[in-house]
């Protein structure tokens, strides 16, 4: 136990020794050896210790460890101690054995969580892309056969739903590619300066007037704050995805809130809503990409925009948290570092 904070580097000490040249070494009596012959002298003393025995465990010439042995008596060289060195060479065998397994069971599962990944990734396009195809197919196909009848309101009706059919798309799209650039590390973090509570209304703002109204979405700010460093583009992604799901997830006419609290070191958002809630089960893989909750039955939606919230988040070195209850509603809070 004492010397179990001791690092051995290659040819330092017994350990180190043995690791580089790759051959067994024998001490008879460890009382002559020196503290720069052997760093745990003064140790092994201390213990009683007096005879000592040092075998790499080797594979394919490579050491994957030494074996140290003592005893407290002064011993000599026995034939069974050289059986013992043969039996260390299998050893290695067993060992590396181990190591190739582990290694090819992790790529199994690597490559099944790939597989399934996949899979849900072209269950979701596929169905997510269907719906706003078809919209804008009919809509165009009923502007071409049935335009010249129509008054000037049906049309513009059946223009914007093509619109926003495109702009469904457009927006899966980008999730897609934000979050490929996420995966593949090529997502950075760029703080610049942000005038918060601008930043907080103005994206309320437009999340009302997208929902129509059909939900009250209220920014409270429990403190001042002056322009903040922070990246833009991503806490524009964690706010609105959050916000997105608290409006798609809540009963028409309900509350949802955006709360702000400036601190010295940090900043805190909260998202609340009275929707539907996360059941418990699904909170652990919340932030996997593609997973959905299985209360939402037929609410649309992609599985993606957590998990880009989650990105968003480490980006900032930040942390976030979930509070739900079902039928209840849902408390998300975000805490960014300000340094």
């Amino acid at each position: 136990m004492a010397s179990e904070k001791l690092i051995f580097e290659p040819g330092i000490g017994l350990p180190g020794r043995v690791w580089l040249s790759k051959q067994a070494e024998w001490h008879q009596d460890v009382c002559p050896a020196s503290d720069k012959t052997y760093l745990r002298t003064k140790i092994v003393l201390e213990s009683g210790l007096r005879t000592r025995l040092a075998i790499p465990i080797i594979a394919d010439d490579k050491v994957l460890a030494v074996l140290v042995f003592y005893t407290f008596e002064l011993r000599h060289l026995e034939p069974r101690l050289i059986e013992l060195l043969s039996a260390s060479t299998e050893l290695g065998l067993i060992m590396q054995r181990q190591l190739i397994e582990e290694e090819i069971n992790r790529a199994l599962q690597q490559e099944i969580e790939l597989s399934e990944l996949k899979s849900r990734f072209i269950t979701m396009t596929s169905h997510e892309f269907r719906t706003p195809l078809t919209t804008i197919l009919s809509s165009a196909e009923l502007l071409e056969g049935y335009s010249q009848n129509w008054s000037q309101e049906k049309k513009v009706e059946h223009l914007q739903r093509i619109q926003a059919s495109v702009e469904q798309m457009t927006h899966l799209l980008n999730d897609v590619l934000l979050l490929g650039k996420a995966e593949a590390d090529k997502l950075q973090y760029q703080p610049c300066p942000v005038n918060l509570f601008k930043f907080c209304s103005d994206l309320v703002e437009e999340l009302q007037l997208g929902d129509g109204k059909k939900h009250t979405i209220e920014f409270i700010k429990n403190s001042e704050c002056n322009t903040i460093y922070m990246d833009e583009k991503l806490l524009r992604s964690i706010l609105s995805n959050l916000l997105s799901n608290a409006i798609k997830y809540s009963s028409k006419g309900s509350i949802v809130q955006l709360i702000v609290y400036c601190h010295l070191e940090d900043i805190a958002f909260q998202v609340k809503d009275c929707g539907i809630g996360i059941p418990a089960e699904d909170i652990p893989r919340l932030f996997d990409p593609f997973h959905r909750a299985r209360n939402v039955n037929d609410i649309p939606g992609t599985g993606l925009g957590m998990a880009i919230v989650k990105k968003a988040v480490d980006l900032h070195r930040g942390q976030i948290t979930v509070n739900s209850q079902i039928d209840v509603g849902t408390i998300f809070t975000v805490i960014l570092p300000l340094k």
